[in-house]
């Protein structure tokens, strides 16, 4: 299958953490056979333009987000990523693409973030395995979670 990862983190800080989540999840979903491409929306300016462009030029089966900070604590000025994220799934929903959250954020509240977001299913914590096995579940048209 052809997998996008999206990293949604936009929030810029004095250390910008680098997405090292997909560098992990990259070898098993490789070592079975998908074809992956990564898009990193830190530093782009239009992010749901370049979104949509990458879904219409790779045009992936399914689009894989990972959430990484439900806010920045900071209650002067606050940042708020969910309505952005939210749009991000959409997008690919607009697409007919199949849209599986998961990172940090996500698994201190997976229920809110599916509920809110829209999004087809979530991995909450490690997903190395977990992840080959939904996609391969998703892939053959059978979702079996009893590993």
């Amino acid at each position: 299958m052809k997998i996008l990862f999206v990293n949604t983190n936009r929030f810029k800080n004095n250390v910008v953490p680098p997405p090292v989540a997909f560098m992990y999840l990259s070898a098993p979903l490789k070592s079975v056979g998908h074809n992956l491409h990564f898009l990193d929306l830190m530093f782009v300016n239009n992010p749901i333009q370049k979104l949509e462009q990458e879904i219409i030029q790779f045009n992936p089966d399914i689009v894989c987000y990972t959430l990484r900070n439900m806010d920045n604590q900071d209650m002067i000025d606050l940042y708020n990523p969910l309505p952005e994220i939210k749009s991000f799934i959409q997008i690919a929903k607009m697409h007919d693409k199949i849209s599986i959250i998961g990172g940090t954020a996500f698994s201190t509240f997976p229920k809110m973030w599916l509920e809110y977001t829209g999004a087809d299913y979530g991995i909450s914590g490690q997903a190395e395995k977990s992840l080959v096995h939904l996609i391969d579940g998703i892939a053959n048209k059978k979702i079996d979670f009893s590993y």
